[in-house]
């Protein structure tokens, strides 16, 4: 299990203490543990209070179980690891609140246009001049919060965001325009409309020539695509793309169709929209899609 340093992590589990009592000293241990691989992430869902880990691989998981029982004396139990899906941006989408009509009456001035970015990092613009620098990063503290949480609960990728308005006003304080930030980012994202995309893996297989078929009928169940396929003597070789979510059903069957003559791997390659309704995944924090919520649920966050 290889991972290169710009592909993502794209499944999570659930994780838990196997003893109640030492769930505070299990939240405490994986703070320490992504403060010091970068690798890990670490998501707390808002209503039901579950801890998540992001993960590449059982390889992975097993190497934090090992770590959480041998340096933090913590057993912990993974549940089944699940795909972390993002979203993309469907178009272009604008949104601003300008003060006195900002509406519930943050005392700021916030505007952003979102648009779709791809081939490069996502990426912020703002025209210095228009509002003291602790004001402007709390508003982009604000907006870039709702990037990871977009309309259905999953990060929001390949963006370029424009402050369009953003003005210093006396007498306001930085968490008036990170609250304000928050709701007007996604008024945008919500103008822009978002598609949900599940991870996709470039698979490599090989294998007896008389098992070809057997393998692309395989792949394909398993919503794969093959892109080649040949032999040379002895040897078949079979590359394709198949989604996350399918990569351990397919690694399971291999063996009984090819008498456990099969090799695979696969890397990940790109996103790709999801088929049907979209998945939706619980939020973590206050919830600026529904403002009436959001208000409820300030109080005392900033």
């Amino acid at each position: 299990e290889r991972v290169a340093a710009f592909e993502p992590p794209v499944f999570e589990s659930r994780i838990e203490a196997n003893d109640p009592e030492d769930q505070v000293r299990l939240n405490a241990a994986l703070a320490d543990l992504v403060d010091q691989d970068p690798l890990i992430g670490l998501r707390r869902e808002l209503a039901s209070g579950e801890t998540f880990v992001r993960l590449y691989g059982e390889v992975q998981r097993e190497v934090i179980e090992a770590t959480l029982a041998g340096d933090y004396g913590v057993g912990a139990t993974f549940g089944e690891p699940t795909v972390v899906c993002v979203e993309r941006l469907a178009g272009e989408g604008r949104a601003a609140e300008i003060f006195p009509d900002t509406k519930p009456p943050f005392y700021a001035t916030v505007g952003f246009t979102i648009r779709p970015k791809r081939g490069d990092r996502s990426t912020w613009s703002f025209t210095p001049g228009k509002a003291k620098q602790g004001f402007f990063d709390a508003a982009e503290e604000g907006g870039r919060s709702v990037l990871e949480q977009g309309l259905y609960g999953w990060p929001v990728i390949d963006w370029h965001v424009e402050v369009t308005d953003l003005i210093y006003l006396v007498n306001s304080v930085p968490a008036d325009y990170r609250r304000l930030a928050m709701l007007v980012m996604a008024d945008a994202i919500r103008d822009a409309g978002t598609v949900v995309c599940e991870p996709l893996h470039e698979v490599r297989i090989t294998t007896s020539p008389e098992s070809v078929g057997a393998v692309v009928h395989a792949l394909s169940t398993h919503r794969g695509t093959v892109v080649d396929a040949g032999s040379e003597g002895e040897i078949s070789r079979i590359s394709g793309t198949i989604p996350a979510a399918e990569i351990d059903g397919l690694t399971r069957e291999l063996p009984g169709l090819t008498n456990g003559r099969a090799d695979m791997e696969t890397r990940f390659c790109d996103y790709r929209p999801v088929e049907g309704d979209p998945p939706v995944r619980p939020r973590t924090d206050l919830n600026p899609f529904d403002r009436v919520e959001f208000m409820s649920r300030l109080s005392g966050r900033f």
